[in-house]
């Protein structure tokens, strides 16, 4: 209220009048925490007030989403949050407006901010299927890539041995496959790394993998030269031997006969031998069994292994007369030499014959035998005596040996 008195030196008077003070607006600003969220991001808004009259303010956000609403709070916070990971909130290119409204209880006042939602960068992870591979094996790489703004991927695979780059391949797969077999594609001790890089066309990322090639363990086989040798001969076993690695390797020969190890060896040689004739390393019926291992130093081949089984010698024989010119009524007598190289007991068949025909056939096992000329027909001057031997072991027989007598005129 506003008074004013008036005075001429003597006398005076006053006057009086009044008005009501009016309300003031409230001032607002409002800014985000984040200039470029991207999707999946929870964006700030933060409002700044004053009041001429110092009263206490109420604030209502609303939030928009390329002019939409999506969300309206109120309260005396001076901000509030927008979760762009709920759906419809907001993607990669989408518009968010905050509008911040602040008010006095009479009067208000309202400040908007807006961004752009930006590109999310793709996440991969990636494994390998070996850990341990060794030359010459196939490594797969798996990926597992993932988009928040559901942009479709392309991955790049790039693998390096010792540092090099021997392969790369780009494409939707998630995975790829590299084989060391390929020359100089890794050996042993080499170092392997794969990377993958994946990309939604503006952003990309990576992940690596690196492994160690291993030493890889050689193979062997082995052949013998005999399949069914027979006693006192000598049996000949060649190995063929392969490292991946290409490794220089060394065999080990072991002979066993009936399981029971007779005789080892070891050398760079492929092969060896085995002597039957030796007491102890098989007769007739003897299981005899090789085995080969390869090894590069590092490590060995399983066990490679051939078997015989040595099968039974036919038997020889030579046989003796008493006299190669008999006379008449003379006893010829044949004595039989008979070997065994299985040791088996011998039988001896005699079978005499008179100018080629056959007189008379015996089968004994006494090595000797007699023809007795006196007898009528078996002979006489002139005439030729002769008998042939073959000898037995039960199974086979030998070839026939011959011995042959004239008989000249004696005595009657």
């Amino acid at each position: 209220m506003a008074t004013v008195t008036v005075s001429d030196g003597q006398l005076s008077s006053t006057a009086s009048a009044s008005v009501p003070v009016a309300d003031s607006a409230p001032s607002a600003t409002v800014a985000f925490a984040q200039t470029s969220p991207m999707t999946n991001a929870v964006v700030n808004a933060t409002a700044a007030a004053a009041d001429p009259d110092g009263d206490a303010l109420s604030y209502t956000f609303t939030w928009m989403v390329n002019g939409l609403v999506r969300r309206t709070t109120s309260g005396p916070n001076l901000s509030d949050s927008f979760d762009l990971a709920i759906a419809g909130n907001g993607d990669r290119g989408d518009t968010i407006t905050a509008t911040v409204t602040a008010s006095d209880g009479q009067l208000g006042s309202t400040a908007s901010a807006s961004v752009v939602v930006a590109d999310s960068a793709p996440r991969v992870s990636l494994m390998l299927d070996s850990t341990a591979p060794t030359t010459n094996a196939v490594v797969s790489a798996i990926a597992s890539g993932a988009d928040d703004d559901g942009d479709v991927l392309s991955l790049t695979f790039t693998w390096k041995v010792n540092g090099l780059v021997r392969r790369t391949t780009s494409g939707p797969n998630t995975s790829d496959r590299f084989d060391l077999g390929v020359a100089g594609n890794g050996d042993r001790g080499d170092t392997l790394a794969v990377t993958v890089t994946v990309s939604d066309g503006q952003l990309s990322s990576s992940a690596s993998r690196s492994v160690v090639i291993l030493d890889s363990a050689p193979t062997a086989s082995v052949t013998l030269d005999r399949t069914a040798p027979a006693t006192n001969t000598v049996v000949s076993a060649t190995a063929a031997g392969s490292d991946p690695d290409g490794d220089a390797l060394s065999y080990t020969f072991t002979w066993m006969v009936n399981g029971l190890v007779r005789r080892t060896t070891s050398g760079p040689t492929t092969s060896d031998s085995f002597d039957l004739g030796i007491a102890g390393n098989g007769d007739h019926g003897d299981t005899m069994v090789v085995e080969v291992v390869a090894a590069d130093g590092t490590l060995a081949s399983g066990v490679a292994s051939a078997s015989a089984t040595v099968v039974n010698s036919p038997p020889t024989v030579a046989v003796a007369l008493n006299t190669t010119t008999p006379a008449t009524r003379t006893v010829l007598v044949a004595t039989a030499s008979g070997q065994d190289i299985d040791r088996d007991a011998l039988t001896f068949t005699y079978t005499w014959r008179l100018n080629g025909v056959v007189r008379r056939t015996t089968t004994t096992a006494a090595t000797t035998d007699s023809y007795d000329l006196s007898v009528k027909g078996n002979g006489g001057n002139g005439d030729v005596i002769s008998v042939s031997i073959v000898a037995s072991d039960a199974s086979v027989s030998s070839s026939s040996a011959t011995a042959t007598a004239i008989v000249t005129a004696g005595r009657r």
